[in-house]
């Protein structure tokens, strides 16, 4: 897998993918949950799953080297990105969508495909823009990204630790 330089940040990158649909988006989404745990991201599962790292390089070829792994899966334009020095024991996903509208879609869709993994996940709306679900210690945040003519999103899925007494 190929990722231009443009995809260490999520706007630009998405601008270069072709819209996903909401059950790739989530399908996405519920790996980076079920890898995420109090460790480290565990990536080998996310490979077992068909996810691959991808390199970094520029327009014309050159390498460009990065604190993250971007993983992709033949056949999605879904990308997850995973950051050692930033969150260890998580991921982000990040893909366009068709319009501003089918963020609605995604968002329900995610849900369908966590709800299942943890029967006691919560949905919340922090902004009117973010949806948030919850079964701590994981959480993941979506929220919309790209441009207005190539809108996406991108979803931060983590791990947090219990609070020591």
């Amino acid at each position: 897998m190929l990722v231009s330089a443009s995809a260490l940040v999520a706007g630009p990158a998405q601008a270069e993918l072709k819209p996903s649909s909401p059950e790739a988006i989530a399908a996405a989404v519920a790996d980076c949950w079920q890898a995420t745990n109090a460790t480290a991201l565990d990536e080998a599962a996310l490979k077992a799953k068909g996810w691959q790292a991808g390199s970094v390089q520029t327009t014309d070829g050159k390498p460009v080297p990065s604190a993250m792994t971007f993983l992709g899966k033949k056949g999605s334009d879904v990308v997850i990105m995973v950051s050692k020095q930033v969150d260890p024991r998580g991921c982000t996903v990040t893909s366009r969508v068709g319009s501003i509208e089918a963020i609605t879609p995604a968002a329900r869709e995610i849900y369908k495909q966590i709800q299942p993994l943890e029967p006691k996940l919560e949905v919340k709306q922090p902004t009117p823009a973010e949806v948030a679900y919850f079964a701590l210690p994981k959480a993941a945040l979506l929220r919309p990204s790209g441009t207005k003519d190539k809108p996406g999103v991108t979803i931060q899925v983590s791990y947090s630790a219990a609070e020591k007494k």
